[in-house]
């Protein structure tokens, strides 16, 4: 098995599941829902607190944080559409979802960039 530090192995996954659900018995964790549940809404919580903010917001991944934020964006500008690269990860690796829940338009860009260092 390697080692990540000296005298620490890399931990399997079955490992990490014993822990994770020997640490929610010890702490009586239950389901949360999507966006709902004691957990959540306690790490919403501490992050905001330490941020600054009133409120935060657990997003489970990139895509929809990506979005979601473009969105925002879009809402806040009174705009509908957003200028992406044409190699943007959006385009394409998330199968343009945005699309599908009709959060905003696309307007791709095709020009090479170069950048004087």
């Amino acid at each position: 098995m390697p080692y990540f530090f000296y005298g620490h192995h890399a931990v399997s996954a079955a490992e990490d599941y014993l822990a994770m659900s020997e640490w929610c018995k010890q702490h009586n964790i239950q389901h949360d829902i999507y966006g709902e549940g004691e957990l959540i809404e306690k790490l919403e919580n501490k992050v905001a607190d330490l941020l600054g903010f009133e409120k935060g917001l657990f997003v489970i991944t990139g895509t929809l944080n990506q979005t979601t934020l473009l969105q925002l964006a879009c809402n806040q500008r009174k705009l509908d559409t957003v200028a992406m690269h044409h190699s943007a990860h959006i385009l394409k690796h998330e199968q343009q979802g945005y699309q599908f829940q009709k959060r905003f338009k696309c307007l791709i860009c095709r020009m090479k960039c170069y950048v004087d260092l």
